[in-house]
């Protein structure tokens, strides 16, 4: 990663592909658009692996207390999402990556490694730039591209 002025490392084209990691979420639709329903799975990929996590059957969704402890699923999770959420070198993107992640840090409160995160691309806002669209407008990535 090159550095700014501050010695801060950004990333570069060849650091983003090598350690890019790509996340996405789903949960069950509903008439609000799953506002309600917690994330049940969560995707994340590399350019060589892909995991697939299911989130509720491994995290509590419902309000933990102060003094309630993490069970041990939630603590193995919990570190592993830390230390890659947690590293500079680490890119995560996707497709309305930043909703992902807001839905993820909602449904699972007291797990704060899905609030703390390092570098972030959200392919959606990214997708609106080149295309000279304003606002948050829905698409995705099969519409962005070109016929084969």
């Amino acid at each position: 990663a090159k550095q700014d002025k501050n010695g801060v490392g950004r990333p570069t084209d060849s650091s983003i592909a090598k350690f890019a990691w790509g996340l996405d979420c789903e949960w069950k639709p509903g008439r609000d658009y799953g506002r309600d329903n917690p994330v049940a799975t969560l995707q994340l990929s590399t350019r060589y692996r892909a995991f697939l996590v299911d989130v509720q059957k491994i995290c509590r969704t419902s309000a933990v207390g102060d003094g309630d402890d993490l069970t041990d699923e939630e603590v193995l999770l919990s570190r592993a999402l830390t230390t890659l959420f947690g590293d500079a070198a680490v890119t995560v993107l996707g497709f309305g990556v930043l909703q992902d992640l807001d839905k993820l840090a909602a449904s699972f409160q007291h797990l704060k490694c899905f609030t703390l995160y390092r570098g972030v691309v959200d392919l959606q806002l990214v997708s609106n730039v080149v295309s000279g669209r304003r606002g948050n407008i829905r698409s995705s990535l099969q519409k962005m591209a070109p016929d084969r």
